[in-house]
């Protein structure tokens, strides 16, 4: 990623007014070097889970309160997914942050050829994951993207409700369900510079490989990563019950 970010990072400034970066303390250590450099706000954290925990996806959001109290709007994404947004759609997202939809919790969901990009077993366990939660909650949408725009109210519910004890993709079905709970308006918008991200920052081992398609095979159609996908996708389904107070 450090590559990536050095080169980018001047435009991230540009666009945001503030930025708020939760990142565990196993990350590189020249990239925090960087980040704590570039003078944001910057909180460490103990790498708790495997796939990352929903207090991190809190505590961003709670960091983001704290230091921009005056902000109405809160633009809430994982790192890499900015990153190779920056870098491939720059244009599209200006013009997002520019004419941000009017919803208190808004899913920035993938274009049908952005959502192509992403392998074949995350494309399955998600659709599956957005199917489920639209029989729950019947709004299209597309949650586990892993980006969304806040209102401060949506925000400020989120960290006084919103669990701390679940993964990372959990907090996607939790934040839905206590949208919904509380009446707030919900809705949805695609974008291209939301495809498959992560080969951005595995060129060595693709190259390796012999392919991206090779790269994809080897890491991602696996057995153990199919049992992994589903295991995330019910209990992303399974939070959002919780938050509605729903049995499971």
């Amino acid at each position: 990623m450090l590559s990536i970010t050095k080169k980018f990072f001047r435009k991230l400034k540009k666009i945001f007014m503030s930025l708020n970066l939760v990142v565990t303390k196993t990350t590189d250590r020249e990239l925090i070097k960087y980040l704590k450099k570039q003078k944001v706000n910057l909180q460490l954290v103990k790498p708790i889970i495997p796939l990352g925990s929903s207090s991190h996806r809190k505590l961003a959001v709670k960091m983001a309160l704290n230091n921009n109290e005056s902000f109405q709007l809160y633009f809430h994404i994982d790192f890499d997914r900015l990153l190779h947004w920056i870098s491939h759609y720059p244009e599209e997202l200006k013009e997002l942050l520019t004419n941000i939809p009017s919803f208190d919790l808004t899913s920035v969901g993938r274009t049908k050829r952005a959502f192509k990009t992403h392998p074949k077993v995350q494309r399955k366990m998600e659709d599956w994951t957005n199917e489920k939660l639209y029989k729950l909650i019947p709004i299209r949408l597309d949650m586990p993207s892993g980006c969304q725009i806040l209102s401060i109210r949506m925000a400020k519910i989120i960290v006084d409700k919103a669990s701390e004890n679940m993964t990372l993709s959990e907090a996607e079905g939790d934040w839905l369900g206590l949208a919904y709970k509380n009446k707030l308006k919900i809705g949805l918008v695609k974008k291209d510079g939301m495809e498959f991200e992560t080969a951005d920052f595995h060129k060595s081992e693709i190259k390796r490989a012999g392919s991206l398609k090779k790269w994809v095979d080897e890491n991602y159609e696996t057995g153990d990563m199919w049992k992994l996908r589903r295991l995330t996708a019910e209990k992303t389904v399974i939070a959002a019950k919780r938050s509605l107070s729903l049995k499971n």
